[in-house]
């Protein structure tokens, strides 16, 4: 193994991870956005607050329906009309699963008390 790989790897390997961590925190700033009217920071803030304790449901979900939607749109890549179909047809259910998942990790904030005006 050369030294360059071993120096770069390391700092791939952590910039993955990085980025997925990010992705996944950023994964209801859409709905924070749109169904709450927070912006910036506070919708980013806001987003880490509901996945506290969430966050590797969040990830899974996020990664299964990802890897669903791969395995799909490879499987109907030699028909294109069916092949748009699919696409069609899986990124509205991508985002009413991720709106369904914030929906319900706000309201079980809510059952426990939490206020979210005080942000």
């Amino acid at each position: 193994m050369s030294l360059g790989l071993v120096v770069l790897l390391p700092g791939v390997i952590v910039s993955v991870v990085y980025l997925v961590v990010w992705i996944v925190r950023l994964l209801f700033l859409p709905q924070v956005m749109v169904l709450e009217g927070r912006f910036g920071w506070g919708a980013i803030w806001r987003t880490r607050e509901v996945l506290r304790g969430r966050w590797w449901r969040a990830f899974v979900f996020t990664l299964a329906f990802s890897v669903l939607e791969a395995l799909l749109s490879l499987a109907f890549l030699r028909w294109p009309l069916v092949h748009w179909a699919v696409q069609i047809l899986l990124v509205p259910l991508g985002v009413i699963w991720v709106t369904l998942f914030f929906r319900a990790a706000a309201a079980s904030l809510l059952a426990y008390g939490y206020d979210p005006r005080r942000v």
